[in-house]
């Protein structure tokens, strides 16, 4: 006896307890005493015998039905899954349509020996006697009364779904429970008990999730205490380390980049100014610090080589001016007179870890070399102090004026290069 009929849409999870491809399309349903027919259109329905034609046939008995907004983007979704082992999910746009679909389908499941389903708080004398059976050419069928729409129908991905022993022993208690008013069961369906969460429970749901996972999140100090988290073999390595690995004062890399710069055209416009590819930038630094050196030599874009040399600088541990030296600096560079800066600067330059100074050194001697062709790359020290100010110095805390420390960082570099001379030979 057909008790409803209609299109949803469908699309299968689980067949034969093999997964399937979702794949959402449009199905003629025909709901019966046992069975769920699932047509490909009205036309197939109709013929003889009855279920003859159905792409899919499922029997409702031991059957569960629940609410499955996790399981799909779409809108209104429910899962029916049975003792075979099908999963299938159901939806319609219309709101309305797929609670009267999820009642209905609920309704046969417990009208069956073992199909208690999911849907709690009913009492056995809510459960209709009989279904009025209605022609092919009607839609749907008259939904169950009120009165039987169960608040607690759903269970969903924000609710563990319950064992069948676990199940069965609810819906005992719940059988001896007093049935819902048709007020109680008005006010629960208003609240959206009875159907799927709203966007905005979702919203909420997915926030709170969010927000639990990041509170949680462990920080990177304690995955590199632990090992989890190590450092990269060249870039962001510390710089003793690298050089000592490198068997030299001077990081192999920086070496390597800087001589393949001036093999290049030095005259390119806006030199260390203009960015590179990103991606290509990675690149390089992924193959560096696989101990691939040839990516220099084969990358053919001058401005990926120096915006992989700028974030060498900028990921180091440390500055090349260690974060202790910071303010000493910029009491150096504040000096009244010039002999007095080239004094402060010089002693500091001699606190300096003999591979911070030869880095710096080399790093200088190169940037100047760009400047003997400004007339062409249009990079005088002055813009170049710019770019590699922020790169070298930092104070390793949040900066109090990031305009004044920008501006100082700026004059130190700017300082270094026009006194090189006289600061380091």
């Amino acid at each position: 006896m057909v008790t409803r009929q209609g299109t949803l849409n469908k699309t299968e999870l689980v067949r034969g307890g093999k997964k399937q491809k979702k794949s959402w399309t449009p199905t003629f349903v025909v709901l019966t005493n046992r069975n769920l027919f699932l047509y490909k259109d009205i036309n197939s329905a109709q013929e003889k015998p009855p279920g003859k034609s159905a792409e899919l046939q499922i029997n409702l008995a031991g059957a569960v039905i629940d609410w499955s907004p996790e399981k799909s983007k779409r809108r209104n979704v429910f899962q029916l899954s049975t003792t075979a082992g099908q999963k299938v999910l159901l939806q319609d746009d219309n709101v309305q349509t797929s609670k009267e679909w999820f009642d209905t389908i609920s309704a046969a499941i417990r009208r069956l020996p073992n199909g208690l389903g999911l849907v709690m708080g009913w009492r056995p004398e809510d459960i209709p006697s009989s279904v009025p059976e209605e022609s092919p050419s009607h839609q749907s069928a008259p939904q169950p009364p009120p009165e039987a729409t169960p608040p607690q129908a759903t269970s969903s991905k924000w609710g563990k779904k319950p064992s069948r022993s676990k199940s069965i022993k609810q819906h005992q208690q719940a059988a001896r429970s007093p049935p819902l008013s048709c007020d109680a069961a008005a006010s629960a369906l208003d609240s959206g008990g009875g159907g799927p969460p709203s966007p905005q429970e979702r919203k909420n749901r997915i926030r709170d999730k969010l927000r639990h996972f990041f509170v949680r999140r462990p920080t990177l100090e304690s995955l590199q205490e632990k090992g989890i988290f190590k450092d990269e073999p060249v870039f962001g390595c510390n710089l003793a380390h690298l050089c000592e690995r490198d068997r030299s004062s001077v990081p192999r890399f920086v070496r390597e980049c800087i001589l393949e710069i001036e093999r290049r055209d030095m005259t390119a416009d806006g030199l260390y100014r203009a960015s590179g590819n990103l991606s290509q930038v990675q690149k390089v630094r992924c193959h560096v610090n696989q101990d691939d050196y040839s990516v220099l030599a084969l990358e053919e874009d001058i401005h990926v080589l120096t915006g992989a040399l700028k974030m060498f600088f900028r990921h180091m541990k440390e500055p090349l001016f260690p974060f202790n030296l910071f303010n000493k600096v910029l009491k150096a560079v504040g000096q009244p007179t010039r002999a007095a800066r080239l004094a402060a600067f010089r002693d500091l330059l001699g606190e300096l870890p003999r591979q911070n100074y030869d880095t710096l050194k080399y790093l200088l001697r190169h940037l100047l070399r760009v400047t003997e062709h400004s007339d062409q790359n249009r990079m005088h020290v002055q813009n170049l102090a710019i770019v590699f100010g922020p790169t070298l110095l930092s104070s390793g805390e949040e900066p109090r004026n990031l305009a004044l420390d920008m501006m100082q960082q700026n004059q130190i570099i700017e300082f270094l290069l026009l006194e090189y001379s006289f600061l380091f030979l």
